[in-house]
């Protein structure tokens, strides 16, 4: 849809904003590479190279400067064939000294810049969309944008950040795709720590990518079987259950207000998870619900995200016997696969599964404003995604003995 005065069916958002751009002496910057590509790369703006290989007759192209040839060398690196991707920004003209925030200087209204953007991508549909940056994926999937803006954040005061890698989907897109942010290659140059988590998301979009091309649709996510609030007789059920599986079993409590032990989940798989109370049932019901749990703790191989040092606290300060030498405790396994990287679930979380950020869903949680459900979910999600995390770092354990012995 088109915007106030710049509305005339005779011309598309694109031939609107040409047409701006010329009367102000600006430049345009377009698409590089093939516009029919199933992989887009979307950027922010033009930066000064690519305003400078524009005339006011003929376009520029996008990511030709040192952060370009960087995003085409780890494209390169994970697989893409070159010249397999299409490379566009949501505005095509360069802001003042490269600073988004000063786009509206040059006389344009933003609408139009995203009219323009819409309608390219609308045409040609890209299935797999790679968004570099905060304004992009902001832009495409409004859920990213800041809620709560935090003072203090060393890694991104607006949190875009904990989005990176997910599978996300547009609102504004009606046909099949994946929006996948991470930083823009210009980040990364400025903090070259961050290329080896660019290069692994970049690999993940082209594992999409690939699924695509075979399958002519998009791997669907994982869907996982969620028990909140159970009855009396689902809790008996799902721990008994988990008593007589052979298989590790996944464990995480929930507290209110830091203070109070409140939920435990139970995941017997990555699919099959239930939160439960620890005081919403009667007396009797409590004593024997108690009884199971501490029979698996006891006797059970568990598997936890920062288990030693939070959860077995918890546990055995409420009298749980805790046997803490049958715990797999998967930040740890983390800090001897990657001691380089980030160790918390939500990273580990982007790196080993295709599951979208959500963390969120458990900040800033009140008993009163959201009800019990929500947290028992939040609580399901996070011991179902623990057990994918430890099921993926067995296989990475294995591979790398794999690796001593040849």
């Amino acid at each position: 849809m088109l915007f106030g005065a710049y509305v005339d069916i005779r011309m598309t958002a694109d031939q609107l904003l040409r047409q701006e751009l010329k009367a102000k002496g600006l430049k345009y910057v377009g698409t590089r590479g093939p516009k029919t590509a199933r992989t887009w790369l979307i950027g922010e703006a033009p930066g000064g190279d690519e305003d400078a290989s524009a005339t006011l007759t003929s376009d520029g192209v996008p990511f030709i400067g040192y952060s370009g040839k960087l995003l085409d060398k780890m494209l390169d690196e994970v697989g893409f064939p070159s010249g397999s991707c299409c490379y566009s920004n949501p505005y095509k003209s360069r802001p003042p000294d490269n600073d988004i925030k000063r786009i509206h200087e040059l006389g344009i209204p933003t609408p139009l810049f995203i009219d323009q953007f819409l309608e390219e991508l609308r045409q040609y549909k890209p299935t797999i969309l790679v968004a570099c940056g905060k304004t992009p994926t902001n832009l495409l999937v409004p859920e990213t944008k800041p809620k709560i803006f935090k003072k203090g954040q060393k890694e991104d005061k607006e949190g875009f950040g904990s989005w990176r890698g997910s599978l996300l989907q547009s609102p504004l897109l009606n046909w099949d795709h994946y929006i996948i942010p991470m930083y823009h290659p210009a980040f990364v140059l400025r903090n070259y720590a961050e290329r080896e988590i660019c290069t692994l998301i970049l690999a993940r979009a082209y594992e999409e990518y690939s699924y695509w091309n075979t399958n002519h649709q998009l791997q669907p996510l994982l869907q996982r079987n969620l028990i909140v609030s159970p009855s009396f007789g689902e809790a008996y059920d799902f721990l008994r259950r988990c008593l007589s599986s052979p298989s590790p079993i996944s464990i995480d409590i929930e507290l209110l207000n830091r203070k109070v032990p409140y939920t435990i989940s139970f995941a017997i798989n990555p699919i099959e998870a239930i939160s439960m109370s620890f005081w919403n049932y009667p007396e009797g019901e409590l004593t024997c619900l108690w009884r199971m749990i501490d029979a698996i703790l006891s006797t059970k191989w568990q598997i936890g995200q920062n288990y030693y040092r939070f959860d077995a606290h918890w546990l055995r300060g409420l009298g749980f016997n805790v046997n803490i030498k049958l715990v797999h405790d998967t930040l740890i396994r983390h800090h001897v696969l990657w001691p380089g990287l980030r160790h918390s679930l939500e990273f580990q979380t982007m790196q080993y599964t295709r599951e979208p950020y959500y963390k969120e869903e458990g900040r800033g949680f009140t008993l009163k404003k959201d009800g019990l459900g929500k947290l028992m979910r939040y609580n399901c999600k996070d011991s179902a995604v623990t057990y994918e995390v430890f099921n993926e770092q067995e296989k990475e354990f294995d591979e790398r003995e794999k690796d001593k012995v040849a």
